[in-house]
């Protein structure tokens, strides 16, 4: 089966672009390395001056209606072990009893990558649907060899639009928010908006609203260089407390 796929991906197979990102439909990619717990810290200041950031990223596991898409053809949460390939608005992993296709963003891997696609979709409690990708490297699929890369090195990482499992696409780092800047304080209304920052052994990197940052693994199964790219952490607390988030960044490789 993995030989038919090799195939057919073969003879479809064009150069993969850079990873899409939609901060107005522009593009971007990822990866990691750590584990851990993730706290939320900082206090809401006191009315100083806040931009909050007005861009999102995308994912077609929320469908045009504002909610996640799930249907047994097309489930909104999977872990999906296959063959990696573009397609035209997205890319999509094939594995022998399932073929996943997401979009818009083309994560910049190589066509015929064997990967682990794990992915889902969250409605959202108080605030607007979220969703989240991981992309893994692995080294074989059912004693045939990844015919790009060895290993289990991380590809690519995102968590888009509103109230996603953004915890996911961290799992192999430590990480923890720091609150940068409020519109006021607790016990009233407001927004805060909030710094990202990735850890493990012997690498911090911190992401600023808006901003992104590089930084190299030295060791470890996901050794590299990548990107955090924080384009839009932040959170709208009503006065009583109930809170709709929205998580919107990426992790993708630079080397």
């Amino acid at each position: 089966m993995i030989a038919a796929l090799l195939v057919a991906v073969a003879a479809s197979a064009c150069a993969p672009t850079p990873a899409a990102t939609d901060t107005d439909g522009e593009d971007s990619e990822g990866q990691t390395a750590g584990t851990s717990d993730g706290e939320l810290t900082g206090d809401a200041s006191e009315g100083q001056l806040c931009m909050i950031p007005n861009e999102y990223l995308e994912i077609s596991l929320i469908g045009s209606e504002g909610k996640c898409v799930s249907t047994p053809e097309e489930p909104d949460t999977g872990d999906i072990v296959g063959v990696y390939s573009l397609v035209p608005g997205g890319f999509q992993v094939e594995s022998e009893s399932l073929t996943k296709r997401i979009g818009p963003m083309q994560p910049a891997i190589p066509v015929g990558t064997f990967v682990r696609l794990r992915f889902g979709c969250d409605n959202g409690w108080y605030g607007g649907p979220g969703a989240w990708i991981l992309i893994d490297n692995v080294a074989s699929i059912d004693g045939a060899a990844n015919p790009t890369e060895s290993g289990e090195r991380m590809w690519f990482a995102v968590a888009a639009r509103g109230e996603a499992q953004w915890s996911k696409p961290l799992e192999h780092f430590e990480w923890s928010f720091e609150t940068v800047c409020a519109t006021g304080e607790i016990g009233e209304a407001y927004e805060r908006v909030m710094s990202l920052t990735l850890a493990g052994e012997g690498f911090e990197v911190t992401a600023q609203p808006e901003s992104s940052a590089s930084f190299e693994i030295l060791a470890g199964a996901h050794a590299g260089a990548y990107v955090l790219e924080n384009v839009n952490i932040t959170d709208d607390i009503a006065d009583g407390g109930d809170i709709a988030s929205a998580y919107n960044f990426l992790i993708t490789r630079a080397d």
